[in-house]
């Protein structure tokens, strides 16, 4: 998929970016719970979510743009603006951390980056390597360690993002399978 390629309603995507130059772009609590709710602000309302991960430097989110939401409502944007809700909400976290920290200019790569995510089993496996990204880089032992990522909503921790987590369930055919594929290190 082009990188400039609009976003489409339907459609599953792996939406992630990185601090400009890998800079950290999150460095305390206050960072972390900032941004989950400016996502829940400028994305909730017209996306579902199914898995993401927040990492010092950078992120990651599986997401599916639904035209009409669980109530039959459309989604407050058309499709040629869907973009700009993730561009506000970039816009808006960099601001405020640039003020806490002192610092001015770009926070984020250029744009985001998003990948259409076409099969069930990339999916899946981009699902795994979401989870297990913090204990790849040395943050955590186990994506159970993990605090700013959605396997904690899987397991009843937290609830910081709305996850589609009956479906994510039902697409490794039960609780046990999803909690071994994850222990297992997959992705």
């Amino acid at each position: 998929m082009n990188r400039n390629e609009p976003l489409q309603f339907d459609r599953y995507y792996h939406i992630y970016n990185r601090g400009i130059n890998s800079c950290e772009i999150f460095r305390s609590e206050k960072d972390y719970l900032y941004f989950i709710k400016l996502y829940n602000k400028y994305i909730h309302g017209f996306a579902k979510t199914y898995a993401w991960a927040l990492m010092p430097t950078h992120f990651h989110f599986i997401i599916k743009i639904e035209q009409k939401n669980e109530f039959g409502v459309l989604c407050p944007v058309n499709e040629e603006n869907l973009h700009q809700n993730f561009s506000n909400m970039y816009n808006a976290y960099a601001k405020a951390y640039n003020l806490w920290c002192k610092r001015h200019g770009s926070l984020f790569e250029r744009g985001f980056k998003k990948i259409y995510v076409d099969t069930e089993d990339y999916f899946r496996n981009l699902l795994l390597y979401i989870h297990n990204n913090p204990v790849h880089i040395n943050l955590s032992n186990k994506p159970d360690d993990y605090l700013w990522s959605s396997y904690h909503t899987f397991l009843g921790k937290n609830n910081l993002i709305q996850i589609e987590s009956d479906f994510v369930i039902d697409s490794f055919g039960d609780f046990d399978n999803f909690v071994f594929m994850h222990r297992e290190g997959r992705g």
